[in-house]
């Protein structure tokens, strides 16, 4: 049984049969202590001394709820007696059936809708919700997501706009290029501009946009939201992935594409890419720390296992958890890299780094026979254990602020995932890569 049920039943506002649907993510919210502020209006919690924005914790109650059910009736009460003014700013507090206590203030600009019995939805800040990758974070699969389920995320008060930030119907989930365009001129007014096009075009009840763009994460692109956060309430949402694989996944989806030689390019790539804690910090200047939702791409600590849950209840909409659409195919399937080894560079097969083509008619010619289950690493095992260390003063940065009380970022690498080849293995790999293409051409011309 959570603490904000305790609270509302306590002042009779929640049944016993509705106080256990009051829960963060799917577990009770015990942790949760309530003390904060109305703002706008919502609630500020405080968990181990650090504030929490109310909008994180939507999946333990709705801070509309929050107000309309516990401070509107108890501000209309207090003011039979007492004039608002005379409690404005002044802190007073809820005490649970086990005596557990809770004190909020309100602040004096807040009073008198407060102390209105009618909702005053309007006083509600809008959200913007940048999703902002990682890369290699699992983003295609979230933007096929965000796609599919457009009209439920709609009918909750999320506007997710056009590839063009825009609110027509060309809605793919992803919007890279338009923000990429934006952050490259460093257009913050310009993206201002968009979102505040898009709610005038949604109607009063869009509480919120829905964005996902995972070159966002890229260093510099946090431009686009300077001053954002003096009009919008932000959220940014963002998977970081172990260094080892986003790299070599990055060099198989996009480098490999121009580059020849990937030793070379992974030196580079070492002091790009990977550097959570700047990224992190340079998005937490311009938003605020309390608007950044940090989760780790692993499947044992994603909400109920799933990535897809995960995000739902990173949106702040768990209680919504099990509406939502979760069919979908693989995204982005990644042939072995026995075969990205053999075009790497190869500008005569790839066009640039965007360029899938070529994966995409080899996985339709063999019917995906040339998608690694278990993967061939371009590492060695003691070079990857090495880009593990070379990360470890970042990823225990990041860990101290933004995971207390977890033991480390990501789990020990399992070396059992990866196929470490010797040179002769390799070459062998290579060529039984060569006669499955080969294979596929024969039935392929005797059908």
């Amino acid at each position: 049984m959570g603490r904000c049920g305790d609270l509302l039943a306590a002042l009779g506002y929640v049944s016993d049969q509705q106080r256990g649907t009051l829960r963060h993510g799917r577990k009770p919210s015990t942790q949760w202590r309530w003390q904060g502020e109305v703002d706008d209006p919502l609630l500020i919690a405080r968990h181990d001394d650090r504030p929490v924005h109310s909008a994180a914790l939507r999946s333990t109650v709705a801070a509309s709820v929050a107000i309309d059910c516990v401070l509107r009736p108890w501000c209309a009460r207090v003011h039979r007696h007492r004039p608002a003014a005379s409690f404005a700013g002044q802190p007073f507090e809820l005490q649970s059936p086990d005596n557990r206590r809770y004190s909020c203030v309100l602040r004096s600009r807040m009073v008198r809708s407060l102390c209105s019995r009618e909702p005053r939805r309007h006083l509600m800040r809008k959200t913007i919700i940048l999703h902002i990758g990682a890369s290699k974070a699992g983003s295609s699969s979230i933007q096929s997501f965000i796609r599919r389920n457009r009209p439920l995320l709609n009918s909750l008060g999320y506007v997710v706009p056009d590839i063009s930030l825009g609110t027509g119907e060309n809605v793919s989930g992803e919007h890279v290029f338009a923000l990429e365009a934006l952050a490259k001129a460093r257009d913050a007014a310009g993206f201002r501009a968009r979102m505040d096009a898009v709610f005038a075009q949604s109607g009063d009840a869009a509480r919120a946009v829905l964005l996902s763009a995972e070159n966002l994460s890229n260093l510099g692109n946090s431009a686009i939201i300077e001053g954002l956060s003096a009009q919008y309430d932000l959220r940014i949402v963002m998977y970081l992935r172990r260094q080892d694989e986003l790299l070599t996944s990055a060099w198989q989806q996009w480098a490999s594409k121009i580059e020849t030689d990937f030793y070379a390019w992974l030196i580079m790539a070492l002091k790009q890419f990977g550097h959570w804690n700047k990224v992190l910090a340079e998005w937490e200047q311009r938003a605020g720390a309390d608007a950044i939702v940090a989760r780790v791409f692993d499947r044992n600590s994603f909400v109920d296992g799933d990535l897809l849950h995960d995000f739902i209840d990173a949106l702040g909409l768990a209680e919504h958890i099990d509406a939502f659409d979760y069919k979908q195919g693989e995204s982005n399937p990644s042939v072995t890299d026995a075969i990205t080894m053999m075009v790497s560079g190869n500008r005569k097969i790839f066009s640039d780094v965007h360029d899938n083509r070529f994966y995409g008619a080899l996985n339709e010619l063999t019917g995906n026979n040339l998608v690694d289950g278990k993967k061939v690493s371009l590492l060695s095992r003691k070079q990857r254990d090495k880009v593990i260390e070379y990360y470890r003063p970042v990823n225990e940065a990041v860990c101290r602020k933004y995971f207390k009380g977890r033991p480390r970022l990501f789990p020990v690498v399992d070396h059992e995932k990866y196929r470490y080849l010797s040179s002769d293995q390799l070459v062998d790999e290579k060529f039984r890569a060569i006669m499955t293409i080969i294979a596929a051409l024969v039935q392929e011309r005797a059908g």
